[in-house]
């Protein structure tokens, strides 16, 4: 089985330097043009992988809940019910939501700097990695069971922290965010055969 994960488009909150975290923060329009580009590529990129018979359809679409992402789906994946989920949501950012970090780092000094460097925002009402890992972990282990089945391509259109914990996931191994370009629009092509993840480069 074939999973494409797409990260969203560039948001308001990437383009002003804001934290979204789970909060209402649409698109730009360089993102809704990322978004349908990012559609042709993943389409045309998974096509090009299907050795089927007949014309190829991702047989399930998985999108996170969040404003973001659902616009990033419509426009990318026209055409295909998708279903939401709450497990491949961004990181919670809980108070920190529409606050600008740079605006962040000057006024709430040492302790924001430390959760920012950590991606612990739990001071803030948000959420730490292993509160990501154990959702985005659930998230996988359904997506085994769906390969176990007989799934054979699925998309999913998630952000970039949990698509940071697939790649932890898959890979059995940490290591900095800073080493990973996680782009708006970005394609992660993984492939689980047999209950066994990889990453397909």
């Amino acid at each position: 089985m074939k999973m494409y994960v797409i990260r969203h488009g560039q948001s308001e909150a990437n383009r002003n330097g804001m934290h979204a975290g789970w909060g209402p923060v649409p698109l730009t329009e360089l993102g809704r043009s990322q978004a349908v580009e990012a559609g042709r590529k993943l389409t045309g990129l998974a096509a090009q992988q299907y050795a089927g018979d007949t014309p190829f359809a991702f047989d399930q679409v998985y999108v996170s809940d969040i404003l973001r992402t659902r616009q990033t789906a419509q426009l990318a994946l026209p055409g295909y019910a998708y279903r939401l989920d709450e497990r491949i949501r961004e990181f919670s950012s809980g108070s920190l939501v529409g606050r600008r970090v740079e605006e962040c780092k000057a006024t709430l000094g040492e302790p924001y700097l430390r959760a920012l460097r950590e991606r612990d925002y739990t001071a803030y009402g948000g959420e730490n990695g292993e509160m990501v890992k154990r959702r985005v972990d659930s998230f996988l282990k359904d997506m085994e069971l769906q390969e176990a089945a007989g799934t054979k391509s699925i998309a999913v259109v998630s952000h970039e922290g949990a698509i940071l914990y697939m790649l932890y996931y898959v890979l059995q191994c940490r290591f900095p965010k800073s080493s990973v370009g996680i782009r708006n629009c970005s394609i992660t092509t993984l492939e689980c055969t047999g209950g066994k993840w990889r990453l397909c480069l």
